[in-house]
């Protein structure tokens, strides 16, 4: 609905112009969260990649601390996810009232274009939820997907390191065999 039909059918143009200043810099100050709860996800997947390094004789702790940062970014990203979910229900409630008190009083032209702002609220807090859980369920499967990721990585270091160690255990159980040997000869 264009700003022109607002003034035309009662609205205060100067109302209606401080509300969408309004909700322009709350959509900057979500993109803004967006990109700092985006910002956190990489940092914790760059602390996944160095937990991913060769740590020697350290796998099962590093395998511990892998499951526990990724259940920490899982944790975060669907509380963020959530947040940003409660925030635009919160908002589109907000727009929803703001609506239907402005055209309190106004005659049935109003009427009709506040109907049809309900809706529109009504279908963008939908379509805000339904993002926010898509987002949440993607961060959620990202980092599943990279903590079975580091599993796996850490549990075949794991059998190469053992491997390595029987390997030396044995060749050291013959050595001292043979040192035996010779000794009882």
């Amino acid at each position: 609905m264009a700003l022109a039909s607002l003034v035309m059918n009662g609205y205060v143009p100067r109302r209606a112009d401080a509300h969408l200043q309004r909700l322009t810099a709350d959509l900057r100050r979500y993109q803004q969260e967006a990109a700092a709860a985006h910002r956190q996800l990489e940092a914790a997947r760059r602390r996944i990649w160095e937990l991913e390094q060769p740590a020697g004789t350290r796998v099962g702790q590093l395998l511990e601390a892998a499951r526990e940062q990724v259940a920490g970014v899982v944790a975060a990203a669907e509380a963020r996810a959530g947040e940003i979910t409660e925030a635009a229900l919160a908002r589109a409630d907000g727009i929803t009232q703001a609506a239907q008190a402005s055209v309190a009083g106004v005659g049935t032209a109003a009427e009709a274009d506040a109907a049809a702002l309900r809706v529109r609220a009504g279908t963008d807090a939908e379509e805000a939820r339904r993002a926010g859980r898509r987002d949440a369920e993607s961060m959620r499967a990202a980092a599943m997907a990279k903590a079975e990721e580091l599993i796996v990585v850490a549990r075949q270091e794991a059998v190469k390191i053992r491997d390595a160690i029987d390997q030396e255990v044995a060749k050291k159980r013959a050595a001292g065999e043979r040192e035996a040997a010779a000794l009882r000869a």
